[in-house]
């Protein structure tokens, strides 16, 4: 499953950020910067901050660690979530419950290239300049040093019919419209979940010797 993506580096005013965001992901307010994010590593995600009552961004360590771990490092990988059974999955349910959800602003994502019979990798781009992910996510707190580390996992649901060919998964994409539902902590598990479907776009695949290739 997906596994590196290009994270998009925001640069949100203090104020407003639900309508930077959007209108940077549109392409409105002109080239969008990225970088490479794989797992286990900070990456970019937008969360609702209930204090400034307005989104804001945070870099966070790609790979959920669960509240209840009793390492940094949990030997299950959790840098992808299954849609279908976040709800019930031990690391995952807590966060699902208490509606911890974030967005994972991104321009393209990268595939292994081995169901083409290829090497190397298949990047996506979407048909807009940058799009979202679904993702949820947890805090860790060392017990030792009481150092809280948040960490985040990417959503996943069957592939789209276009993508089918490449891999039988994709990322849950929350488009526009729905952001700020998914955001809102007052937006129930139930209709959360609803929006936890494969979306069909006019995907452009490319194939990449390295997952940095352009």
């Amino acid at each position: 499953m997906c596994s590196n993506f290009d994270n998009v580096r925001p640069r949100p005013p203090e104020a407003d950020v639900r309508t930077y965001t959007n209108q940077l992901l549109s392409g409105a307010l002109g080239p969008i910067e990225t970088v490479h994010a794989w797992p286990r590593r900070e990456a970019w995600v937008a969360r609702w901050d209930p204090d400034a009552r307005d989104w804001c961004f945070d870099a966070w360590y790609w790979s959920l660690v669960p509240f209840w771990s009793e390492t940094r490092h949990p030997k299950m990988s959790t840098f992808n979530a299954r849609s279908e059974t976040v709800h019930r999955a031990p690391a995952f349910r807590g966060p699902w419950r208490e509606g911890q959800r974030c967005l994972i602003p991104l321009t393209g994502w990268y595939e292994s290239a081995r169901k083409l019979d290829r090497k190397g990798w298949v990047r996506v781009r979407p048909s807009t300049p940058g799009i979202t992910f679904a993702g949820i996510w947890d805090v860790w707190t060392d017990k030792v040093t009481g150092e809280a580390l948040h960490s985040f996992s990417m959503l996943t649901t069957a592939a789209a019919p276009s993508l089918a060919r490449v891999h039988d998964r994709m990322p849950v994409i929350i488009g526009e419209h729905d952001r700020d539902a998914w955001l809102d902590p007052a937006t129930t598990p139930d209709r959360a979940r609803r929006m936890l479907h494969p979306v069909e776009d006019e995907f452009r695949l490319h194939l990449a010797e390295s997952e940095t290739s352009q």
